[in-house]
């Protein structure tokens, strides 16, 4: 199995037929450029207003909004070799240079101790 949280959420909502929100969407516009915080927390909302869904990601002020409504929670303790592969594949989508480790370990530095890669939260509402 894939040990990427996206997949694993992916898999689950096809077994329960639930939709599934991968928090860098609501986090990113398809651009690559970051959404506004309220625009962002909002998008949250709107999908967790209903029962019966999954949200992925490691975004603490968007975790927190659909923690607060969630029935389960799943908590992957990934590698970082296993978060790098997935930054390298997703990375061009967020303007990242795969080609470039100290720009991926840069962004690695920067995250909030507690939501480093090695920390990946699944949530099901």
């Amino acid at each position: 199995m894939d040990p990427a949280k996206s997949t694993l959420a992916r898999q689950i909502g096809a077994a329960r037929s639930l939709p599934v929100l991968d928090l860098d969407e609501a986090y990113w516009h398809t651009s690559g450029s970051k959404r506004e915080t309220p625009e962002a927390k909002s998008a949250v909302m709107e999908f967790t207003d209903n029962s019966g869904w999954i949200v992925e990601g490691v975004f603490e002020n968007l975790l927190e909004i659909a923690l607060a409504r969630a029935t389960e929670l799943v908590w992957l303790n990934l590698s970082w070799e296993a978060c790098r592969e997935g930054l390298l594949r997703r990375g061009p989508h967020y303007r990242m240079d795969p080609r470039d480790p100290r720009a991926l370990q840069d962004w690695e530095d920067r995250l909030d101790p507690h939501l480093r890669c090695v920390i990946q939260t699944g949530l099901i509402g």
